[in-house]
């Protein structure tokens, strides 16, 4: 999956999270949105700015 690829599916896997009705639901999109965070952040040339996908997605994966 190209970068773009990536972004969307972890744009929408946060919209289902958010959305999501059972926190079964919830917690699933949130782990997929966080693998693809993960996944985006290891595509993307490392400078010494924070990584903000992943830091994003890992947030909301903990609240839920």
């Amino acid at each position: 999956m190209d970068l773009n690829q990536l972004l969307h599916r972890h744009q929408i896997a946060l919209m289902c999270a958010q959305a999501a009705v059972c926190p079964e639901a919830r917690y699933a999109h949130r782990g997929m949105a966080t693998l693809y965070a993960e996944r985006i952040d290891a595509l993307r040339p490392h400078t010494d700015a924070p990584m903000q996908v992943a830091a994003s997605a890992a947030a909301l994966h903990d609240a839920g």
